[in-house]
């Protein structure tokens, strides 16, 4: 039974996110890119353009986040950039990116994770926007990474990292710690491959907090 329902209304719908307050969140790409939340009921509550190149509408944005002080963190691909937007389309922050930008994650210490696909990299900036680490195929013995595109911090500072251009056979995700170790990896005889996912528990226990993806 479909519980609830809501059409794009431009070329793509990039990113949906089931809010606290109950809301849906969307991004649509197209010539007037912009987020929007919108209620159970279908009544649109915020409606803010998003200020990305409109060449592309594939390569706008992916992975946008609602933070707890109520802005927006949006991964902009072609414009290698992200950018925090108040809710009136203001933009309050931003970081370049050395490549595209596919995933951000606020952290608690105010620092920004930022998965950049096709660099196959990974960094951490502060609020400065000064990179104070980073993960690369450089790093890592075999260079698994292929296509970073998702990621999550989990609360023991670990990074799981997505390949999502890997095939059957070959690393789909790996876990680094702050050291840049590999602490595991994954694969599967799947030629499908992984976008995005969320670490649930570890050994049978459930993370602790709110998930940092």
């Amino acid at each position: 039974k479909t519980v609830f329902e809501f059409k794009g209304t431009q070329s793509e719908v990039n990113t949906v996110m089931a809010l606290d307050n109950g809301n849906i969140m969307f991004t649509e790409a197209g010539p007037k890119p912009r987020l929007i939340e919108v209620s159970r009921e279908g009544k649109i509550i915020v409606d803010m353009p998003i200020q990305a190149q409109t060449k592309d509408h594939h390569l706008q944005t992916r992975m946008a986040r609602k933070l707890p002080n109520g802005n927006y963190l949006i991964p902009q691909l072609l414009d290698k950039v992200v950018r925090e937007y108040s809710p009136d389309g203001k933009v309050v922050w931003e970081v370049k990116t050395p490549n595209w930008p596919f995933t951000a994650i606020r952290l608690p210490d105010g620092n920004t994770l930022i998965n950049c696909t096709l660099g196959n990299l990974v960094i951490e900036v502060d609020p400065k926007g000064q990179t104070v680490w980073s993960l690369s195929n450089d790093d890592l013995p075999g260079k698994p990474i292929n296509d970073a595109c998702g990621g999550h911090r989990l609360p023991n500072g670990n990074t799981v990292i997505t390949s999502h251009h890997a095939k059957a056979n070959e690393t789909k995700l790996i876990e680094v710690n702050r050291d840049k170790k590999i602490v595991w990896t994954y694969t599967n005889s799947k030629n499908a491959s992984i976008h995005h996912f969320q670490i649930l528990d570890t050994n049978g226990v459930a993370l602790s907090g709110k998930p940092l993806r």
